[in-house]
């Protein structure tokens, strides 16, 4: 047998198995399951505490905080924080990880409402492509037409068309409900609700009693192909040409389409997580 080769068979010494058999028993807080706990009603800090003190005595190692539909105490308001902070002290005090969780509710991004609350720029925008049957001035979000052909025509020539008969386009729709996360200010935004509200209000003692943090699926796109103004100029700066005319291919089998949609999901994914670095 090689010296990089364990022999399974082999008796574990007597030294090592006591120290397992402990840690399997009784196993430490970082190895035992910790809830989604939620967060649905008024928050009274000597029931949560009571909860916590439970959670302990059923063997549970730690929290997640996590705000849901139903809650009467408003989000991250002053009774909020308070029992944030009454929740950490009973983690201090049962030994028990407290997590807290960066937003009311699914998916992470929109900062219970105040981060797209900001207006369009911070608001998700859908691609959509199709016919146009009426006038081009009724599409908002106008960013190319396109003849019969497939033959591209910039949008800012859409005047000289007495309507849309015979066209497509493509444009965008808006999403109000969530938030742009390719542009980095809608990002920064929300880390500023999500997170920095904590690290400011929380005493130091508190901050570094939290275990983390968890984000739960922030997304590009919810249905549809993700967009933003910024992604003509960074295309072009990639790859050396323009992005307007290749769009139909993100949506028809033309052209050559396995590399556009192969440049444009590699560069909208690398902006995504550069703004959530």
């Amino acid at each position: 047998m090689g010296p990089n080769k364990i022999d399974v068979n082999a008796a574990i010494p007597d030294a090592v198995l006591p120290g397992w058999e402990r840690m399997w028993s009784d196993p430490p807080a970082a190895y035992r399951p910790a809830p989604f706990w939620s967060w649905n009603d008024r928050l009274e800090p000597e029931e949560l505490k009571k909860q916590i003190y439970a959670m302990r005595d059923a063997g549970l190692g730690g929290f997640f905080m996590h705000a849901r539909g139903g809650l009467r105490t408003p989000f991250q308001g002053e009774e909020w924080l308070g029992a944030v902070k009454a929740a950490i002290a009973a983690a201090a005090e049962t030994g028990l990880r407290p997590w807290l969780y960066d937003e009311n509710g699914w998916p992470s991004g929109f900062g219970d409402g105040r981060v797209n609350g900001h207006g369009p720029q911070f608001q998700q925008k859908i691609l959509r492509f199709g016919k146009i049957a009426g006038r081009i001035a009724d599409i908002p979000g106008l960013l190319a037409l396109f003849d019969a052909s497939g033959r591209w025509i910039a949008a800012e020539a859409a005047g000289s068309f007495a309507s849309g008969d015979g066209l497509s386009a493509v444009w965008y729709e808006l999403n109000p409900s969530y938030i742009d996360v390719l542009d980095p200010a809608a990002v920064a935004a929300f880390l500023a609700c999500g997170y920095e509200f904590y690290r400011e209000r929380l005493t130091s003692s508190e901050w570094r009693m939290l275990a983390g943090f968890f984000t739960d699926e922030p997304q590009m796109a919810f249905a549809g192909i993700v967009w933003d103004p910024i992604l003509p100029e960074l295309y072009r700066k990639a790859y050396g040409e323009e992005l307007l005319p290749l769009l139909p291919e993100l949506f028809q089998a033309d052209g050559n389409y396995r590399r556009t949609r192969f440049r444009f999901w590699a560069l909208v994914t690398g902006r995504f997580a550069e703004n959530y670095q």
